[in-house]
């Protein structure tokens, strides 16, 4: 095994200016009920596998029940999960930690998140820095709650084995995560991700930005994407030079709220150039949009796709919509389609192109109150169209 303190048993530690360098297995690792371990001024790194098969190599490892504390602490090159927080009772905080540079798994080349909480365990991060690690800058699942305060997650990676993910946020089967002012920049895929019945994302203060495609297949690049049933409720945020969508709501029961939020300036998918669109909507999401400047997105500012799928805009400024970054088509303000539903309330469409609103197609509807349509440009390609 090789690892490098084991606190176990309902034993207590206290450790304060102390490293653990090169360990196997996990460096760190607090298991069972009543056991508490706090950490100061503590450097963890470059944890190996076990020899015997090539798993693990975790900076903290915390299990069972475990209640553990850090604070002023660096977890740097470590394999596999940086810190993860496991089962029910089990209570995590860090406050002034940095967990960068998290390797694969030294089996399998996969994984080599910064923070993993699930099965019931609680972890709060208050200023914190995920930096440069793989897979996941964090990930939350089957019950887990991570609870932030000034948390900084950028440059995640795909992961070695599939060259795919590089989440900045990853919630999903149940996992929470609540809190406010997170900065998620330079990750791939996905910037927050959430997905599955009862997974949910609440934060206030939230920077999204400069979100990549995977290294495979250079397909995706989203800000938010909530999906399967998932819910998001988010409080004046930016999304801004994302690929691909700024926010993207799919499937029934998925429902996402963006109260005072600017979503702009996003490019075309890293494949092809396609879509580059600010928020959309389709297989039966509801999104709620309240207090919003939408501008300089490309191919639609807003849009809505299949029946069942719901857009509502309120006070909602979207200007400036340019064509697809492939091949200049469209730049539509609003764009409802395939039985989808769109409300707009107070909505100030300015300077998009091709048309300013758009429906197509039966089933569909667009209801709008108080709107102002003006100045719609014609296609990039030709000038023709410029409807309202």
């Amino acid at each position: 095994r090789g690892g490098g303190l084991i606190v176990w048993e309902g034993s207590t530690v206290t450790i304060a200016r102390a490293a653990f360098w090169g360990n196997r297995m996990g460096a760190i690792m607090a298991l069972d009920p009543a056991t508490s371990v706090r950490l100061e001024d503590v450097a963890v790194r470059d944890t190996l596998a076990m020899e015997a098969d090539g798993l693990l190599g975790r900076g903290l490892d915390c299990e069972a029940g475990a209640q553990v504390e850090v604070a002023r602490a660096a977890f740097e090159g470590n394999r596999e999960i940086g810190v993860v927080a496991y089962d029910a009772t089990t209570s995590v905080v860090l406050t002034d930690v940095v967990v960068r540079d998290t390797q694969v798994q030294e089996a399998d080349g996969l994984y080599g998140n910064g923070l993993e909480v699930a099965g019931g365990a609680e972890l709060r991060a208050e200023r914190v820095l995920l930096d440069g690690n793989r897979s996941a800058g964090a990930m939350v699942y089957n019950g887990g709650l991570l609870v932030v305060a000034d948390l900084v997650i950028r440059d995640t990676e795909s992961e070695l084995a599939t060259a795919s993910y590089g989440r900045g946020v990853l919630v999903q089967n149940g996992g929470r995560v609540e809190g406010a002012r997170l900065l998620s920049q330079r990750n791939r895929d996905v910037g927050v991700f959430a997905g599955g019945a009862g997974a949910t994302v609440d934060l206030t203060d939230l920077v999204v930005v400069d979100t990549r495609s995977q290294e495979s297949g250079l397909d995706w690049g989203v800000g938010l994407y909530v999906l399967l049933g998932a819910g998001a409720d988010i409080g004046r945020a930016l999304f801004a030079d994302n690929r691909t969508i700024g926010v993207l709501a799919a499937d029934s029961d998925t429902t996402v709220s963006l109260t005072d939020v600017v979503v702009r300036d996003p490019l075309g998918r890293q494949l092809d150039g396609w879509f580059g669109g600010g928020i959309h909507v389709e297989s039966g999401a509801q999104v709620d949009l309240v207090r919003a400047l939408v501008e300089r997105n490309r191919q639609s500012g807003l849009s809505a796709i299949d029946a069942g799928s719901v857009l509502r805009a309120t006070d909602t400024v979207l200007r400036d919509t340019e064509g697809r970054e492939a091949d200049g088509v469209s730049g539509r303000g609003v764009e409802a389609a395939d039985g989808a539903r769109i409300e707009l309330t107070r909505v100030l469409l300015d300077g998009n192109r091709d048309a300013g609103v758009y429906a197509g197609q039966p089933g569909t509807v667009v209801t709008a109150t108080d709107v102002l349509v003006r100045g719609t440009h014609g296609d990039a390609r030709d000038g023709a169209a410029g409807r309202g």
